[in-house]
């Protein structure tokens, strides 16, 4: 069905509606925000189904700026590794993250660009102040494959920036001591990956597939964690707009810097409530 037939189908509910003189509604291929009303007889009428239309047809240069979003931050410079030579116990940041980033929505979805630059300072072994440069950047985005599938993405890169990644967030793996009595900042690369299919208004499946990889340094012991990869698989499903049921099977395996590696698998079942 291309463009025109789906815009014609939908003049065509609308002009029924005006014919019954009944109340619009909409559908749309997400669940509702708030909580029907059961006491609502508007709730039970038909409603105009534009599920369809989730395609930009056409795009001036006036549409494409109301399109792309830009922003720049300055974040908190949290301490995210472990100092041995700092008596005091905390290491203070004194510069903040700036971080920028560009989204661009196109038909298919969006695509968005991001990097971030510290400046991570700590005390080396001579009770001096010292400074390294850590940076980062990033692509993530969705590309609808048909209307009831979509491709998502994640990819980051960088030096110094395990903060800003979930699965090594708070483990201390910033930056680490070296033989010299200074810090080493530690490369990072991980990426994620996933395929959402909508079966229905209220059934959705998703499997995903990521990776970490943390590039050790010498200094680190044989027992620090390396890499890792897993894969999950979930389907939730839309009782009601505020309640949801599903279930996730996730397999991961992980492999230490002297390359000994583990495996292991979940089964969660999960309800959710919004009040």
């Amino acid at each position: 069905m291309n463009h025109e037939e789906k815009v014609l189908q939908v003049c065509k509910q609308v002009k029924l509606r005006a014919e019954l003189s009944q109340p619009v509604k909409i559908q749309k291929s997400v669940v509702s925000h708030f909580v029907p009303n059961p006491y609502d007889t508007r709730e039970k009428l038909p409603k105009i189904d534009i599920k369809s239309l989730n395609e930009i047809i056409e795009m001036s240069e006036k549409k494409f700026k109301e399109n792309a979003e830009f922003g720049v931050s300055i974040e908190n410079p949290l301490k995210d590794f472990f100092n041995p030579f700092d008596s005091s116990g905390v290491d203070f940041q004194r510069d903040g993250d700036f971080i920028g980033r560009l989204k661009m929505r196109h038909r298919k979805g969006h695509i968005q660009f991001a990097a971030v630059s510290r400046l991570i300072s700590f005390t080396n072994v001579f009770g001096n102040k010292d400074f390294k440069g850590g940076f980062g950047a990033m692509i993530s985005g969705t590309h609808a494959i048909y209307e009831k599938g979509k491709f998502l993405y994640n990819g980051l890169g960088g030096k110094g920036i395990s903060r800003y990644i979930g699965g090594l967030e708070g483990k201390g793996q910033d930056a680490y001591p070296n033989a010299e009595g200074s810090f080493d900042l530690i490369p990072v690369i991980a990426a994620t990956f996933a395929y959402e299919q909508l079966w229905t208004d209220q059934l959705v499946s998703t499997i995903i597939f990521g990776f970490t990889n943390l590039f050790t340094t010498e200094s680190q012991p044989d027992e620090q964690f390396d890499n890792n990869q897993y894969i999950s698989v979930n389907t939730f499903y839309n009782i009601l707009s505020n309640l949801q049921i599903g279930f996730e099977f996730s397999w991961g395996d992980r492999q230490n810097k002297d390359g000994n590696t583990q495996d292991a698998s979940r089964l969660q079942l999960m309800a959710k409530f919004d009040f």
